[in-house]
């Protein structure tokens, strides 16, 4: 009777969280980062944009979208790497004048982690996409 507990415990923990990391990651992230100043209190907040088109066997495709100044609003293409709840995400193709590169952490509907230079990230689940 235990080692039937223990199964079902083990079954019901690992089976959601098997789903979460792969097509429940796909959707509209809205958020943003924040970049320090060296002047207290003139911290910037960047408004930031990721949508999760596709989540297959740990590879992520989508489109980023920043509000700094060297991106504008300009749609990037991005890709990443999903290992446990671990997010790597970067932009599909090099860009000088719009470097798009994060480090995050799923937590629940969040995305919580750091932008390649470091600066605090974090970004809410807006909504799924639904496939046709």
């Amino acid at each position: 009777m235990r080692v039937a507990s223990v199964i079902t415990l083990v079954i019901i923990t690992i089976i959601p969280a098997y789903g979460y990391g792969q097509e429940s990651l796909v959707g509209k992230y809205v958020g943003e980062f924040v970049v320090s100043s060296f002047t207290p209190g003139r911290d910037r907040s960047i408004s930031l944009e990721l949508v999760i088109e596709s989540s297959e066997n740990g590879l992520i495709k989508g489109i980023g979208r920043s509000q700094s100044k060297a991106c504008s609003g300009a749609s990037v293409p991005i890709v990443g790497k999903l290992e446990g709840n671990k997010l790597e995400i970067r932009a599909a193709e090099e860009r000088a004048n719009c470097p798009m590169q994060y480090s995050l952490t799923i937590d629940g509907n969040k995305l919580v982690g750091t932008t390649r230079s470091g600066y605090p990230a974090q970004l809410r689940k807006q909504s799924s996409i639904v496939k046709n």
